[in-house]
């Protein structure tokens, strides 16, 4: 459902056409839209066009949400390692670039092993 709702913005009176579910605005509605437009500033040019909350609740799920792939991908990688180097399968399931960097980071550590030594 869409109402029209007069706004002011920059000092001017606009009219909005939203769309709302259901038939009529509740006080929560109300409330979580109240606090929505007193937390906007304009003034952040990476959020222009968005709502300053929202937009840095979007960068927080995306940062979750890259983090959560590379503790899947590193479970993933404990899990598969024994058997990709028991089954020599290793160009077939990882790239070249994952496997040299593995062997440089081998090979830096057990430099650092014989320094210490």
């Amino acid at each position: 459902m869409t109402r029209k709702i007069d706004a002011f913005e920059w000092n001017k009176k606009t009219t909005i056409e939203p769309f709302f579910e259901g038939d009529k605005f509740g006080l929560i509605d109300n409330a979580i839209l109240y606090l929505l437009s007193m937390a906007d500033n304009p003034e952040v040019l990476e959020a222009f066009g968005h709502n300053q909350l929202l937009y840095l609740a979007d960068k927080a799920v995306k940062a979750e949400v890259k983090q959560m792939k590379s503790m899947l991908r590193g479970v993933a990688n404990l899990e598969l390692t024994p058997m990709i180097r028991k089954n020599r399968i290793f160009s077939i399931a990882r790239r070249f670039r994952d496997l040299r960097s593995e062997s440089e980071y081998a090979r830096l550590k057990a430099a650092h092993q014989v320094v210490r030594g």
